[in-house]
């Protein structure tokens, strides 16, 4: 195994990473809501959640390959475990390395027969979790007084110097 297989690989893990992020996530989101955990509200996580899954529905909108696919393949093809022209070709997942080969089952689908049911899923999923932006909104956190502010008891429009 080459080092463009290894990175190929780690493409794979990291592609998958991503998909169980946006996901679990957003489970994540709608269970904290019920049991009220404060975790959820996190601006950084939402922020990033709500981000990635746009760019996804954009991706699809615009019929845009996602980069980590289009790096995955690129990869592959330098390892020689798929021909440049892979794409006008019959090949199958045996084709891929071992991980890429597993994790492909749940990132990528025949798009001949799923695509516009994935595309729609994109859009669908991209909605609930901007709709869950608002349902449960992120918590930003309100600026504290300075510690001056605090010990100083005068009211500040009293006009003592």
């Amino acid at each position: 195994m080459n080092i463009y297989a290894v990175l190929a690989e780690l493409v794979s893990i990291i592609h998958f990473a991503i998909i169980a992020f946006v996901v679990l996530g957003q489970f994540a989101i709608l269970l904290g809501w019920v049991l009220r955990w404060r975790w959820i509200r996190n601006p950084w996580f939402r922020v990033a959640h709500v981000g990635t899954i746009v760019i996804v529905a954009v991706e699809a909108m615009v019929e845009f390959e996602c980069p980590l696919t289009t790096l995955e393949y690129n990869l592959q093809i330098e390892a020689g475990q798929l021909d440049p022209d892979f794409r006008n070709q019959n090949w199958s997942d045996d084709d891929f390395g071992f991980i890429s080969r597993h994790l492909r089952k749940f990132t990528f689908y025949d798009l001949t027969r799923h695509g516009v049911v994935l595309d729609a899923s994109y859009y669908v999923f991209a909605g609930l979790t901007l709709a869950t932006v608002f349902l449960v909104p992120p918590r930003f956190r309100r600026q504290l007084p300075t510690t001056q502010e605090v010990s100083d008891p005068r009211p500040s429009g009293s006009g003592r110097q």
